[in-house]
């Protein structure tokens, strides 16, 4: 009996062939994205909110497998690999790292990819303490799952062609389609014809809901999570700076924002973030422009310039150490948590 399981996805979010329907908001793509698909890959240095995709990944009980590629030239360096996976170390669970390659990686490479999920593809064998499969003259060298990447236009056809070729790989298989028409996809997955399960928050889940019906699927509500606010409050009324690391954080943290005694300055993690602060006409004094993350904010010179600084950092409960140990140095910093994620009550939408 054959036990290949086929996961279909694509390259990146900037779909142009009217995957989107005209009106989805920008910061909805990856969820109407992963509501359809259950596997897509992304630059490791994408401009693309790694974060907010983790916490999207992280906190949706439907699996989905996220590929982050590298270039052979990134591989090659240990300096620049080690640089480039210090940004998504913590999750390392959560992704694939794949590249394709023309020889294998060196034994120090290999020794810095010991905790990753990683899968090579080449057009040889490697010989490296990894399993191996061949598929359509091509190897794949990998520790969890294969990933087959073709960065050639497809269409149904072809699509089979290369389904039929690793048929008999016999484990879960990732097959990352850059070019990929949409109704190829559509056809491969049969998408249309099935009931789409939605575990978001049911808060914030109407949106797509409601996109997906008007575009022919047919979504189920099943909330996992929810999102509720803590009742937390901060040290002090005044702070120098205010950062906020996401949309929840905004919507969860407006009543603290609305009761400090000052005028502080307002930074955001992302577009996204900023965009959502100047919907309740709150100024955002600057953001990253290409790449949203902590990471990406400590790059800015406003941020690097804070100095002796008292600074308030809206998040959710628990998250990531690195904006506040970047800023710590040189001032005094808090955290504010204002929500949490947690295991949804069962509701009718469960029976």
């Amino acid at each position: 009996m054959n036990k290949t399981e086929f996961l279909i996805g694509r390259s990146g979010l900037g779909l142009e062939d009217d995957f989107y329907p005209d009106d989805l908001p920008e910061d909805w793509c990856f969820d109407y994205y992963a509501a359809i698909f259950k596997t897509l890959s992304l630059p490791i240095d994408t401009d693309e909110d790694l974060e907010q995709i983790f916490a999207d990944i992280q906190e949706d009980e439907e699996e989905f497998y996220l590929v982050l590629t590298i270039e052979e030239s990134q591989l090659g360096d240990a300096i620049i690999l080690q640089k480039l996976l210090s940004t998504v170390q913590e999750y390392a669970n959560d992704f694939i790292l794949f590249c394709e390659v023309s020889d294998a990686p060196s034994k120090a490479i290999m020794t810095i990819l010991a905790d990753y999920k990683v899968c090579f593809q080449s057009s040889k064998a490697l010989k490296l303490n990894l399993k191996e499969v061949s598929v359509a003259n091509t190897v794949l060298s990998f520790n969890q799952y294969p990933v087959l990447y073709s960065s050639q236009p497809w269409d149904d056809k072809k699509m089979r062609n290369y389904l039929e070729s690793i048929a008999s790989v016999n484990t879960k298989t990732i097959l990352i389609c850059k070019y990929a028409e949409r109704d190829a996809l559509d056809r491969m997955r049969d998408t249309k014809s099935l009931n789409i399960l939605l575990t978001r928050a049911l808060s914030q889940v109407q949106p797509l809901q409601n996109l997906l019906s008007e575009q022919g699927y047919q979504p189920i509500l099943f909330p996992s999570l929810e999102i509720k606010a803590l009742a937390n409050q901060p040290l002090k009324t005044e702070y120098d700076a205010l950062i906020f690391i996401s949309v929840n954080a905004v919507d969860y943290g407006l009543s603290i924002f609305k009761n400090l005694k000052n005028q502080p300055k307002i930074f955001a993690v992302g577009a996204v973030t900023a965009k959502k602060l100047e919907n309740y006409n709150i100024k955002v004094d600057d953001f990253p422009k290409q790449k949203a993350s902590s990471e990406a904010l400590l790059a800015m010179s406003v941020i690097k310039n804070l100095s002796e600084q008292s600074i308030l950092i809206f998040r959710g409960e628990g998250g990531r150490e690195t904006l506040k140990q970047g800023l710590e140095k040189n001032n005094s910093v808090e955290y504010i948590e204002v929500y949490r994620r947690a295991p949804c009550d069962i509701a009718p939408q469960h029976h």
